[in-house]
């Protein structure tokens, strides 16, 4: 990610992580600052009801247009394990453990067996100051339960 995206989300409880510089070299001599950040996923099992929360799995995972049916997953081996067949599995409703109201995250991450498929998983709070930035290149959804 950019310099000032990182230095942006740095102002907001981030779960743990680890950032590296990072240069990006552009054809004629051109150089990007860009900071590689590292999610440490340990902790994940500890912050989601798997229980209560609600997932769905859709026939096109990139537009979530066709709903393909509700299932029900139980930890997060459980949601990796399905996530290994079916990339288009997506949380409807997410519950909290009381683990999680210890952390507060504004960010943090559900992992996924392919890395660029993990979900990035935003508060409101951080979601809506977004929206207030010229940062772009992104996308997200609302989730019940997600304050």
């Amino acid at each position: 990610m950019k310099d000032y995206v990182y230095e942006f989300l740095k102002e907001y409880k981030l779960s743990p992580h680890k950032a590296y510089e990072s240069k990006v070299f552009e054809y004629g001599g051109v150089i990007h600052n860009y900071k590689w950040v590292h999610f440490i996923l340990d902790n994940v099992q500890n912050i989601i009801d798997f229980e209560k929360s609600t997932f769905a799995v859709y026939l096109d995972a990139m537009t979530q247009f066709h709903k393909f049916s509700s299932i029900q997953i139980n930890s997060l081996n459980e949601y990796v394990k399905v996530s290994s067949k079916d990339l288009s599995v997506e949380i409807e409703n997410v519950k909290f453990t009381s683990d999680f109201r210890q952390h507060e995250y504004d960010l943090f991450i559900l992992p996924a067996p392919i890395y660029l498929f993990h979900k990035i998983i935003l508060s409101k709070r951080l979601a809506l100051s977004l929206q207030k930035t010229k940062i772009t290149s992104y996308r997200y959804k609302e989730l019940p339960g997600w304050e």
